[in-house]
């Protein structure tokens, strides 16, 4: 029986028990070092015009983001799963760079032209291709369009739950305000773990449906 989104979120609190230092530490840098790229484009890059400094940022981000996002699901996977990885794990998306960068790219395509459509469409473009990097990161034999195909088909039926669960985090994403979003370095670790627990609960039902089908 699937999981309720009250218990995937009790779940990751009891996940992070004793790993919340560590978690925040990784998407501190990670944040460290997006701030550092749009530093580096403001400050260091002035004597180039507005517009190649734009693009100079927009190539960086789209090489780095996918692997990045690899690395970060990777190692927040392994806490929901009672793990204890190692701070490096963050980097591991970069080993696996061709995968993680054509994931990204196509995924980041396909739910930018669903966008440009309608508003609805790119948010379950969004939704489907939310388990990408958890994909990846379990099999190592797909590629990348791959991965994509397997989570559009693995969150056939979950879109809904999905979609108010990010409501949830929405919502506390709003109230980090009042926070001076310090409450971000909380929040954010304890999104990817939810998340990691709710693609282990759509797993799980995933390949039981397959074995009864095949």
């Amino acid at each position: 029986m699937l999981k309720t989104n009250k218990e995937i979120l009790k779940e990751a609190e009891l996940a992070l028990n004793n790993k919340w230092g560590k978690s925040i530490l990784v998407n501190f840098t990670y944040i460290a070092i997006v701030l550092l790229i749009v530093f580096v484009k403001k400050y260091e890059l002035n004597f180039l015009d507005t517009i190649y400094r734009d693009i100079i940022q927009i190539v960086i981000s789209l090489i780095i983001t996918g692997p990045f996002c690899l690395g970060l699901y990777k190692y927040h996977l392994s806490i929901a799963r009672r793990e204890n990885p190692a701070y490096v794990t963050m980097f591991d998306g970069f080993r696996d760079f061709k995968r993680a960068f054509i994931a990204y790219i196509l995924s980041f395509i396909y739910t930018t032209l669903r966008l440009f459509l309608l508003i609805i469409p790119g948010i379950i473009a969004a939704l489907n291709y939310a388990l990408i990097y958890f994909i990846l990161s379990d099999d190592k034999e797909l590629t990348g369009s791959e991965a994509i195909l397997k989570s559009k088909n693995m969150m056939y039926g979950h879109r809904k739950r999905l979609f108010y669960l990010t409501l949830r985090f929405l919502g506390l994403t709003i109230l980090s305000i009042f926070t001076l979003f310090i409450g971000l370095l909380w929040l954010i670790p304890y999104s990817y773990v939810a998340y990691s627990i709710f693609y282990e609960d759509v797993k799980k039902q995933y390949e039981e449906q397959r074995i009864i089908i095949e």
